[in-house]
């Protein structure tokens, strides 16, 4: 579950996402077959996506955007913040997906007290930390809610040879859906310790749905959203 990376993992993300942008993000608009799967990629003012239909029939799609070029960077939070006041004006406390990158590693009781405040309801979360060996920065991600199901640990083994430990120091990335209200989205929107509170999985289901509405058809859309924290000071 946990890894460690250095400054050269940066671009590591659930669904190797930055991988598969770099392959497939060449044209705007285009629907083709690569090997036998369909193939979708286009762009709008603050993002750029691409996906692939996989075996199992389900469409991923994968947003990112130049976290790296400072323009890009700011023009993409923009939109989010622009896109989220949007959000509880129209969609009057709807259930609505969203993904917060925190300016800095949280306190994980803390996250659960706001998550319970606002309603968030939890799909996967990163916490981040480092080596005990190399102070080299690395993740540890689960799949579920914040509620206790699971145990969550304070520091994981990563080598029993060395010994070394991945020490956690917060949770930087939460995952899931929050009402579309001043009282739930309007709280992480406002709140300083949030970097970007990203929407754009509403506007590129919007768009996909149709652009390429031969493809989409009938099937099961799943999309990953590329997360800026690991170019954060942390």
């Amino acid at each position: 579950m946990a890894r460690i990376t250095g400054i050269k993992g940066r671009v590591i993300q659930i669904g190797a996402i930055t991988a598969v942008l770099v392959v497939v993000l060449v044209a705007l608009r285009v629907t083709t077959s690569i090997a036998g799967r369909l193939v979708i990629e286009g762009a709008t003012d603050s993002f750029r996506y691409a996906g692939r239909v996989e075996n199992s029939g389900d469409l991923f799609v994968y947003v990112s955007t130049a976290w790296y070029d400072p323009k890009a960077l700011q023009d993409y939070r923009a939109a989010n913040i622009r896109r989220g006041q949007e959000l509880i004006t129209h969609k009057e406390g709807m259930p609505v997906p969203v993904q917060i990158t925190f300016a800095r590693p949280q306190p994980l009781e803390e996250v659960r007290a706001r998550v319970a405040q606002t309603g968030f309801q939890v799909e996967s979360f990163i916490m981040v930390g480092r080596s005990t060996l190399t102070n080299q920065r690395g993740t540890y991600g689960q799949s579920n809610s914040l509620d206790g199901g699971l145990p969550i640990p304070e520091r994981e083994l990563m080598d029993p040879a060395t010994g070394e430990e991945l020490v956690l120091q917060g949770l930087m990335v939460l995952q899931g859906t929050v009402p579309a209200s001043e009282a739930g989205l309007g709280y992480w929107l406002s709140n300083p310790e949030v970097y970007l509170v990203d929407t754009s999985e509403v506007e590129v289901l919007e768009v996909v749905r149709r652009i390429h509405a031969s493809v989409v058809a009938d099937r099961n859309i799943q999309v990953a959203i590329e997360s800026p924290f690991w170019s954060l000071d942390w």
